[in-house]
């Protein structure tokens, strides 16, 4: 039973695909609190997490329809990362923000 979490390709797509919903939902959710921030440099994080979390559902979208081809899934795998680092870096400035002036805005 637990082979098939791992090994059954429609299983394994399955959960791929509600973690996929799962994520984007807790994202928007996240981006739009995020957004919210004082802090320009906090705002722009959270909505270039949001601009990376959109392309990355454009590509695994994509790579579903074209049964996975290897240039796209490498994409795929790649905007991963990217938006993970993104996702650390808006966290770091929502909780530590950069110092910034009044008198500048």
């Amino acid at each position: 039973m637990w082979r098939n979490f791992f090994e059954n390709p429609g299983l394994v797509q399955f959960i791929h695909r509600i973690a996929g919903y799962l994520l984007a939902i807790f994202g928007v959710v996240v981006w739009l609190r995020g957004r919210k921030s004082a802090h320009a440099a906090t705002r722009f994080a959270f909505n270039a997490v949001m601009a990376a979390l959109a392309l990355q559902i454009v590509v695994g979208i994509t790579t579903v329809l074209y049964a996975a081809p290897v240039h796209i899934a490498l994409v795929h795998q790649g905007l991963a990362v990217v938006l993970w680092v993104l996702i650390i870096r808006a966290r770091f400035l929502a909780g530590y923000p950069v110092a910034t002036s009044i008198k500048g805005s």
